[in-house]
Parts: structure tokens; C-alpha cells; sequence
């Protein structure tokens, strides 16, 4: 299965789990995270010895989800096997700001994983999140920055890792549709429009849709940049 080799490959190339390991996963309801459970299942039931939970963190810009789509949520967890948690976060008034959002959900699922012993917190960003994130930083901040595979946070005892960073967006749409999964969209204008949707659309320019390209992208903006 193609997910599962990218992630496999990325799990070993970067050391991100290990025997014991307790892994929260940010479970934001959409398809990404939904991929990154399953296939963490499937790491589990291949003789990782790894212990799973998954959280979701309500607040931010986004609406209050409708019951009827946490609870289509909690059930495809709950046929994963893995415990699903509604967290209450932060309400951010005035103009939706997507780090300040994404923030207050990281300080969300910290606080969490501190409180039940969780070791790990595994993020659904994927190959064109990262490689997104970075083109916005070079040109709108003028700041060599990406999001890292891993990022140990030693002072709280815990890691972040990115299981998905070699998973392109079209691999997990696939994947999550031939699950019959109905994912849960962000209710935020942020996900589909200004700066971020328009970054997208240019870096689908810029490699002309090309994995390959994609990945010669990625190796050459990890070399040497910042971590976030």
C-alpha cells in the first residue's frame, strides 16, 4: 500500500517511534488525521509496540462542529480501536490567523498528553503541507522555516512527529475515500481560501503535480532550515 510504505519509510528514516511509545494523535476530524490513525493502526498490529489515543481540540476560528459529525468521528475511532477525546480550546476572536489557531491547539493536545502520559504527538501534516508552509515562509517572511519530521520538546518530556511528511495529499485522498470515510472539513474560511490555498495552488505550478519534483523539493528546503 503506497501510504504505508511512505510512512513506513519515514518512521524509520527518522526514528519516530519505538517499543513503549504512547502516541497522541491530533485528531482534527478531516481526512488527513484520519489517515494518520489507520495507518498507525496498522503499524500497531505489525509488531509495533506502540499504545494509541486520539483528541480532538474544539475552539480556534472554527464553528462548533454539529454532534452528528463528532459523533460519525468518534465511531470511525472507535473502529479503529483507538480512545477518541474531545478537548476544549481556546476561542480566538477577530481575524481568522491560521498559526494563532494551530497554536492553541498544540498547547490543547500538550496539555493532554502531559496529563495521561502520552510520550508522542503525532500531527496529520503531509508532503504538500510541508512543502507549502515553507514556500510561505520563504517569500511572505523571507525566513528559510519548515515543519520538521520530528521535534522533541524535552523541557515537557514529549516529541511531535509527522508520520505523513512523505505522504502526498492525492495518496491520502485515496486512501480515505476507499475507506467510505465521510471527514469532517474545517468550518474555518482559512482552509479554503487567502494565503495558504493560494501557496497550494502555486507550488502544484511550480512542480507541475510531480511527486518526484515534490520530494527533490522537500530534500532540498530540509537542508539547513529551521524547525517549527
Amino acid at each position: 500500500m503506497e501510504i504505508l510504505k511512505a510512512v513506513e519509510r519515514a518512521v524509520f528514516e527518522h526514528a519516530m517511534l519505538h517499543d513503549g511509545d504512547r502516541v497522541l494523535i491530533g485528531a482534527s476530524g478531516g481526512k488527513d488525521s484520519l489517515a494518520l490513525s489507520a495507518v498507525l493502526v496498522m503499524l500497531a498490529s505489525r509488531g509495533r509496540s506502540i499504545q494509541l489515543g486520539a483528541a480532538y481540540v474544539q475552539g480556534g476560528h472554527a464553528s462548533k462542529p454539529q454532534d452528528d459529525q463528532l459523533e460519525r468521528i468518534a465511531s470511525i475511532y472507535e473502529g479503529l480501536g483507538i480512545r477518541f477525546d474531545v478537548l476544549k480550546g481556546e476561542s480566538l476572536n477577530g481575524q481568522p490567523d491560521c498559526y494563532r489557531c494551530s497554536s492553541m491547539r498544540r498547547k490543547a493536545l500538550m496539555h493532554h498528553a502531559a496529563q495521561h502520559g502520552y510520550n508522542k504527538i503525532a500531527l496529520g501534516h503531509h508532503l504538500d503541507d510541508i512543502l507549502t508552509s515553507a514556500l510561505m515562509n520563504l517569500v511572505l517572511r523571507g525566513q528559510a522555516g519548515a515543519m520538521k519530521p520530528v521535534r522533541e520538546y524535552p523541557r515537557f518530556g514529549f516529541t511531535l512527529i509527522r508520520p505523513l511528511a512523505y505522504v502526498p495529499e492525492e495518496s491520502i485522498r485515496r486512501f480515505v475515500a476507499s475507506r467510505g470515510w465521510l471527514a469532517m472539513p474545517c468550518s474555518c474560511g482559512k482552509g479554503t481560501s487567502g494565503d495558504r490555498a493560494d501557496f497550494r495552488q502555486r507550488l502544484e505550478a511550480l512542480t507541475n503535480g510531480s511527486l518526484k519534483a515534490k520530494r527533490a523539493l522537500y530534500k532540498g528546503l530540509s537542508a539547513g532550515i529551521s524547525s517549527c
